[in-house]
């Protein structure tokens, strides 16, 4: 440019125009090149730049900040100890239980009815009173049947107990 006196920063800025960045169709990128000046994907001579960090470097940090975060979630986390977690435990068995006897229940209910379609040919084969035995232990296996003779012979088991000890 001529008349400008380029020691002197003043003068140069007088003869620019206002807005000469957003209207020159050479200056299109300068403002991301001001901005974005240490970047190495815009920089001229990359290799003139420092080392940046090592891939295993990352990798060690990240793997620090994922420790640190997921410390700091395991102290908002409800912590389950002793009756809660036997609790949780306990009903997880039952609901089990309730499932298996079930199962059982079906079971025997299939067995019991195989055993009336066949009821003629067994009782000639076997008699009346071996079937009905059979029938009969059948559903003694029941769940509700067992545990009233668990409770039966807990109660007459004592009392055996009792008299033994008397002698």
């Amino acid at each position: 440019m001529e008349g400008v006196d380029y020691n002197h920063p003043e003068s140069i800025l007088e003869k620019v125009p206002e807005n000469w960045w957003l209207s020159h169709a050479t200056c299109n990128f300068m403002l991301c090149c001001f901005v974005h000046k240490d970047n190495k994907d815009i920089f001229t001579h990359v290799t003139a730049l420092p080392a940046g960090k090592t891939r295993e470097a990352m990798r060690l940090k990240k793997a620090d900040d994922i420790a640190v975060a997921r410390a700091g979630a395991k102290t908002t986390r409800p912590v389950l100890h002793g009756d809660v977690e036997y609790k949780m435990k306990k009903a997880r068995i039952e609901g089990m239980n309730s499932q298996v006897d079930r199962n059982n229940i079906a079971n025997i209910f299939e067995q019991i009815k195989m055993l009336k379609d066949q009821e003629e040919m067994l009782v000639m084969a076997y008699g009346r009173d071996t079937y009905q035995s059979m029938v009969l232990g059948l559903m003694n296996g029941l769940p509700g049947l067992k545990k009233q003779q668990e409770l039966a012979q807990g109660k007459t088991g004592e009392n055996d107990d009792d008299e033994n000890n008397d002698d």
